[in-house]
């Protein structure tokens, strides 16, 4: 401790003299190395101060390596004092300086304390995007613990089924006994019809949670339950800070003419390679998901109407140009797409895309139509 303080002494020392000498590179180093040692001594609002005076001075001499090492000791900072939005931000402009490091660190920390797969699960493709093997394995090893949990939680809840339905099952039997006049045997029929219905129901509900999984498997995208979490917070963010945000609605033409014609293996073929051509034209930052049966969502921050455009009209023409045949002779596969932007509310934008999908199915497909 005392150490740590005569450090803070020689630093201010420093940083009087630098001040005079108008030396901002060096003020913004030892601004730096002040805010570790105020972390040290439990001062992180001090620390805070530091360090984003010593970002704002290594902007003005433009310092990357400063500006990358105080932005991520400033997200990490920014997490321990409960402020997610700001950590996560200070994060991404390190990424954008050539350092992915401090989002994945961010955001594996979020992940841990809250036992977020899904936050895990962007981590670890952010670390993927950038082959950060120390933090791939750091994360995955996150991402095991907050499985096992998650898979320890499911087997309580079908222990806890099996335990209602022996119960159903025990009391079924004790009023099938007691069944003594007619009366009783229509409660009897009554209640095994339920019992029916209820095993119908489970049943499927449980094969529309594995169709969800198995839709996830099938391409590699995200799924609907990821992109209803993620694309509020993006919109949020984008109204925060008055950043641009595209989402665009695609759809694959005639698809259920593909899978008729040339069987569902040859259409499942065609929802991976297109799959695959999102994620090859689409950012780390960017959310490619799987809306349902042929149908995607992309959500693109930070990215204009011309930009969108330009990025879609390209996914649209690989498409296009794709070797089908390769899979199968005679098979064509075109995709429309409706494109919008920003508005004052998710189902509005939405609705926006949608509309703006249908407006170039309507125009003969094959297109992308931009929302107004």
């Amino acid at each position: 401790m005392g150490q740590t303080a005569q450090a803070i002494a020689c630093f201010e020392e420093s940083l009087a003299e630098q001040r005079r000498l108008g030396d901002l590179r060096y003020q913004a180093l030892t601004l730096a190395a002040l805010a570790a040692s105020l972390e040290k001594l439990n001062r992180p609002q001090e620390a805070q101060a530091a360090l984003r005076r010593s970002l704002e001075l290594s902007t003005q001499v433009f310092d990357p390596s400063n500006l990358v090492r105080a932005g991520a000791h400033l997200a990490l900072l920014e997490l321990r004092l409960g402020a997610r939005e700001a950590a996560l931000e200070q994060a991404q402009a390190a990424l954008k300086l050539g350092d992915p490091q401090p989002e994945v660190r961010v955001r594996l920390c979020l992940g841990v304390a809250a036992q977020d797969g899904v936050g895990l699960e962007r981590a670890l493709a952010v670390a993927q995007a950038h082959d950060l093997k120390p933090l791939m394995c750091e994360v995955y090893e996150a991402l095991s613990e907050v499985y096992a949990a998650e898979a320890l939680e499911h087997r309580l809840l079908e222990e806890e089924n099996q335990r209602r339905l022996l119960g159903l099952a025990a009391q079924f039997e004790a009023d099938q006994a007691k069944a003594r006049n007619s009366e009783l045997e229509k409660l009897n029929a009554a209640l095994l019809e339920a019992n029916q219905e209820n095993a119908r129901l489970l049943t499927e509900l449980r094969a529309q949670s594995r169709l969800l999984e198995l839709q996830a498997l099938l391409t590699g995208l995200w799924n609907r339950r990821y992109l209803d979490l993620e694309l509020p917070r993006e919109l949020e963010r984008a109204r925060r800070y008055g950043h641009p945000l595209s989402v665009a609605l695609a759809d694959l033409d005639h698809f259920k003419a593909v899978n008729d014609r040339f069987s569902h293996a040859v259409g499942d073929r065609v929802l991976r390679e297109v799959a695959h051509i999102f994620q090859a034209r689409c950012r780390a930052v960017d959310i490619v998901a799987r809306y349902g049966g042929e149908e995607f969502v992309l959500v693109l921050p930070e990215t204009g109407p011309q930009d969108a455009w330009g990025l879609l009209e390209s996914v649209r023409e690989e498409v296009r140009t794709h070797d089908w045949v390769r899979i199968c002779p005679g098979l064509e596969i075109t995709l429309s797409i409706g494109l919008a932007q920003l508005t004052d509310s998710l189902e509005h934008l939405m609705s926006r895309a949608d509309t703006a999908l249908y407006a170039a199915k309507q125009s003969g497909r094959n297109r992308v139509v931009l929302a107004h």
